[in-house]
């Protein structure tokens, strides 16, 4: 996943880093819903989570509870760090 991260070029100007918590639901057949910010830090690097979650859809094994697939909210940090 980090290899699909680009760092945006306005962020890298403004030296804007830190953690972004993107919140979301996988549902019973592995895709993502709800996606959403829980806690930004700027609207470039926001926009770039939610972007890399987006791509992820179909890639979530469900959770399992009594032998049952159901829905599940998960809360993913994505950290921005300049080098």
């Amino acid at each position: 996943m980090t290899s699909n991260i680009q760092y945006p070029a306005a962020a890298q100007r403004a030296k804007v880093s830190g953690r972004v918590i993107v919140q979301f639901v996988i549902n019973t057949d592995g895709t993502l819903t709800d996606i959403n910010i829980l806690n930004g830090v700027s609207y470039d690097l926001d926009a770039e989570a939610l972007r890399v979650v987006k791509r992820m859809n179909g890639r979530w094994k469900p959770a399992v509870q009594r032998g049952r697939l159901v829905k599940t909210r998960f809360n993913l940090p994505l950290a921005f760090a300049m080098q």
